[in-house]
C-alpha cells in the first residue's frame, strides 16, 4: 500500500508531502526524517552524473517510505545504497556526507572514503582477500595507512596473525591440526606471524612460522635475501631474483621475478615479473609505465578481476599480484620483493628458499639467456666484499652521514628490530667512501633503508630537511613520508589501485590532482578505467587484438565499439602498441 502520495523536491533541503488522512499524526516526524531524501533526486547534487545509468525514483521513494515509517532508521541507508549502485557501475559520484549528515561511524585505526578499495588489504594477502574480485570502488572506512585488516580490525602490519596452507588466523586464536609435541597441545597464533607451541619443548615456547619474507636490492649492488644473508652483486648481468621451486603448493600462484644489472651504474635497471600467464616489465627508462606481453600501459593498470595491479605510489612504482608477490621499484637504486607466508620454503633464485635459515642461501647463480656470464655473488662480509678501514670511514659514522642507519634515538630506531641496521651500515660506509662522501650516495642508501622499512611495515619518522637529503618533487606534487596512491577519485580508479597497508614515501600530487602515466594531471582530466585498462581523455586505442576502439570521455567513462584492421593489414604490436599495419607500412619506415 502506498502510503506517501508524493513529495517534491523543493529549493532547499527538505520535502514536502502529502500523507493519508491516518497518517496526519506522523507528518511532523515524517517531515524532519526525510530531509536528506532530496539530494537523490537533485539536479545539480552529488549523484548527478549517475542519474542516466541508474534512475534514482525508486530509490527516492523507499527513501521516503522508510524515513516516514521505521523510527530511528532516517534517509542514510536508502542514499548509501543508490551511492553504492553508482559506484559498482563506475559512475563519479560527489561527496553527500557531512560531519552533521549521515557521517559513518569508522573503527579504531581507519577513517572514511568516499571511494574506498573493494578489495582491501589484509593481514592474510597483501593483495587483497583471496577469491577477491575486484570491482568499482566502495565508499566506506578504510584503515589507516600503516594498518591493515586482521578480520574486522586495523591492526599494524607487525601485529597480524598467521597464514598456513592459504587460511589466515587472528591472534589468539588455536590452529586446528598443528600441536606441538610431546604432550599435543594445541599450538596458537602470534603477533607477526608467529606460531607459539607450548610443548616443542618442556618449558619453551618455539617459534614455527616466519613473518612475510622480504627480499631487496639497496644501493644498486647490495642483494638481502629473504632470509638476512647480504650479497654483493657485480656487472651487467640477468638474474632470476625469485620464483616458485617445483613442488610449491596448488593453492599458492607460480611466479618467476627477473631483474637486470646495468652496467657502469649498478643498479637494477629492469625487472621482469611472469605470473597468472602473463609477463610485466618494468624499466627505469621508461617511467610510469608497464608492459603487458609487449604492450605498453600506462600505470595505473589492472588485470580484469584485479589479479595483477601496478600503480605509482609515491616516487616508486608498485606491481602486486593478488595471493602472491609484491614488487615496488624506487627512483634510486632500490627494489624490493615482499611475499606472503605461505611461501615459506616453496622459493628459490637469489633471493633465496625462504626457509627461515640463512646458512643455505645461494652462493652462485646462472645466467640469464643472452647476457654475458654472471660473477658469482659474494655473502657479505668476505674477501670478495668491500673492506672499510677505521680511519677512512671515521668522517662517515656520525648521525649526519651512515650512522644515522643505527642511531639509537634516530628516525630509524624503530625498525631496527624489524631490520638490524649493520649491513646497511658497513654497506653505506663502503660506497660513501669509494664516492669520495657524495651527498647524493648517501642519501641513496638512506633511502633504501627508509624504503625497506616501510616495505616491512615498520615505522621511520621524518628524517629529511631543507638542507640534508630533501627531496625536489615535480608540478603539482609535495613531499609525503606516506604517499597515498590515489589521492584523487577518478572514476574506477579504485578497481586498479589498492592503498597498501604499508607507508613508501616520496612525492604526493597536490589536491585536486591524480597521478597517471608518471604525471599528475588535474581532476577534471582524469583518464578512463575500464576492465582495469587505462584510457587517456580524447584518445582512440585499439584493444583486443585490435578488435574493440576505446575513447575516454572524462567523468562519462569508456566507449568501445567494434573494430577491424582493413584488407591486407594485421594487428601488430609496434613499440609496445597495437596497430593495425600493411606489408608496406614496415618498408616505408612506420616504427
Amino acid at each position: 500500500m502506498a502510503l506517501i502520495r508524493s513529495c517534491r523536491v523543493g529549493p532547499t533541503q527538505g520535502c514536502r508531502e502529502e500523507v493519508d488522512a491516518k497518517w496526519k499524526g506522523t507528518t511532523v516526524q515524517c517531515k524532519g526524517a526525510i530531509s536528506g531524501c532530496h539530494i537523490l533526486l537533485a539536479p545539480e547534487g552529488p549523484f548527478r552524473l549517475c542519474h542516466q545509468r541508474v534512475t534514482p525514483r525508486g530509490y527516492f521513494e523507499d527513501c521516503l517510505r522508510d524515513a516516514c515509517l521505521i523510527p530511528g532508521r532516517g534517509a542514510c541507508p536508502i542514499i548509501r545504497n543508490y551511492a553504492a549502485a553508482c559506484q559498482e557501475e563506475g559512475i563519479l559520484i560527489y561527496p553527500w556526507r557531512t560531519p552533521d549528515f549521515c557521517r559513518p561511524p569508522c573503527p579504531a585505526h581507519s577513517h572514511y572514503e568516499l571511494c574506498g578499495p573493494a578489495c582491501p588489504i589484509t593481514c592474510g594477502s597483501l593483495s587483497g582477500p583471496a577469491g577477491c574480485q575486484a570491482g568499482r570502488c566502495h565508499e566506506g572506512c578504510v584503515c589507516d595507512p600503516g594498518f591493515v585488516l586482521s578480520g574486522a580490525t586495523c591492526v599494524p602490519l607487525g601485529q597480524c596473525g598467521c597464514l598456513l596452507s592459504g587460511h589466515y588466523y587472528e591472534p589468539g586464536l588455536q590452529l586446528p591440526g598443528i600441536w606441538g609435541a610431546p604432550c599435543r597441545t594445541p599450538c596458537i597464533c602470534q603477533p607477526g606471524g608467529q606460531v607459539l607451541c607450548p610443548c616443542t619443548f618442556p618449558g619453551t615456547l618455539a617459534p614455527a612460522v616466519s613473518a612475510p619474507g622480504l627480499c631487496l636490492i639497496s644501493g644498486g649492488h647490495y642483494c638481502r635475501t629473504f632470509d638476512g644473508t647480504t650479497l654483493r652483486l657485480r656487472g651487467h648481468c640477468s638474474y632470476t631474483l625469485a620464483g616458485t621451486t617445483p613442488n610449491y603448493p596448488a593453492d599458492l600462484p607460480p611466479f618467476l621475478v627477473e631483474v637486470e644489472n646495468e652496467p657502469f651504474r649498478d643498479i637494477v635497471s629492469h625487472i621482469a615479473l611472469t605470473v597468472a600467464g602473463y609477463r610485466f616489465d618494468l624499466d627505469r627508462g621508461d617511467w610510469g609505465h608497464v608492459t603487458v606481453n609487449g604492450i605498453r600501459r600506462c600505470l595505473p593498470f589492472g588485470l580484469p578481476g584485479g589479479g595483477v595491479r601496478a600503480f605509482m605510489q609515491g616516487a616508486s612504482m608498485v606491481l602486486m599480484a593478488q595471493g602472491g608477490p609484491r614488487l615496488l621499484l624506487g627512483p634510486g637504486p632500490y627494489l624490493s620483493v615482499t611475499l606472503p607466508t605461505a611461501y615459506h620454503g616453496f622459493t628459490l633464485g637469489l633471493c633465496g628458499n625462504y626457509n627461515g635459515n640463512s646458512a643455505d642461501d645461494p652462493k652462485s647463480l646462472d645466467p640469464g639467456p643472452d647476457i654475458q656470464p654472471c660473477p658469482l655473488p659474494q655473502p657479505c662480509p668476505s674477501p670478495g666484499c668491500p673492506t672499510v678501514e677505521e680511519a677512512a670511514s671515521a668522517p662517515f659514522q656520525g648521525p649526519n652521514s651512515c650512522g644515522l642507519l643505527r642511531a639509537a634515538q634516530g628516525p630509524f630506531a624503530h625498525c631496527h628490530k624489524t631490520l638490524p641496521p649493520e649491513p646497511f651500515f658497513q654497506n653505506c660506509l663502503a660506497d660513501v667512501i669509494r664516492s669520495q662522501g657524495k651527498h647524493n650516495v648517501l642519501c641513496h642508501f638512506l633511502r633504501s633503508y627508509v624504503a625497506a622499512c616501510q616495505e616491512a611495515g615498520a615505522r621511520v619518522l621524518p628524517w629529511r630537511s631543507a638542507e640534508f637529503c630533501p627531496m625536489s618533487c615535480p608540478r603539482r606534487s609535495h613531499y609525503s613520508l606516506c604517499a597515498d596512491p590515489c589521492p584523487a577519485d577518478c572514476p574506477g580508479v579504485q578497481a586498479v589501485v589498492q592503498t597498501p597497508g604499508q607507508c613508501v614515501e616520496g612525492c604526493q600530487c597536490d589536491p585536486g590532482f591524480f597521478p597517471a602515466a608518471g604525471a599528475c594531471v588535474p581532476l577534471q582530466n582524469c583518464p578512463c578505467f575500464h576492465q582495469g585498462l587505462y584510457f587517456p581523455p580524447g584518445q582512440t586505442v585499439l584493444t583486443d587484438d585490435c578488435s574493440s576502439a576505446c575513447s575516454c570521455q572524462p567523468g562519462k567513462g569508456v566507449t568501445c565499439v567494434p573494430h577491424r584492421c582493413p584488407g591486407g593489414q594485421v594487428c601488430s604490436i609496434i613499440n609496445g602498441v597495437l596497430r593495425c599495419l600493411g606489408p608496406g607500412d614496415l618498408d616505408a619506415g612506420i616504427p
